[in-house]
């Protein structure tokens, strides 16, 4: 194989490759916790995607829809941004916080808490 063909080669990989390795890079897990009161009302990993926000469905909670948008911003900050909405009513808050320390928003009677992991987005 001569120089010509490992360059072909090398940029066919990395053109495969990049996609993948941008999107793992920008994708966050978030820890969503969400109380009524002194009740918890779910604890759980969701796993936005840039662009396109992780839907949380709780029919036991008036039907609540919550839609979470994560970006990244400079400096290691990230901004969460929740939507919820449940028949007749809709609310939306956004939070700018640090990976690894969580972030608390009111939406309507509940309480939401963001934790992004510590390694960040």
């Amino acid at each position: 194989m001569n120089i010509v063909q490992t360059l072909i080669v090398l940029t066919a990989v990395t053109a495969a490759v990049t996609p993948c390795a941008a999107g793992a890079a920008e994708t966050c897990r978030v820890n969503v916790r969400i109380s009524h009161g002194d009740r918890v009302v779910t604890d759980q990993d969701l796993l936005p995607q840039p662009g396109a926000p992780a839907h949380l469905k709780m029919d036991d909670v008036d039907g609540l829809d919550l839609a979470l948008e994560v970006e990244r911003l400079p400096q290691g900050w990230v901004r969460g941004r929740a939507t919820a909405t449940a028949p007749g009513r809709s609310s939306v808050t956004a939070v700018t916080f640090r990976p690894g320390q969580p972030a608390t928003m009111a939406l309507d009677n509940l309480r939401l808490t963001l934790t992004v992991d510590q390694g960040g987005c």
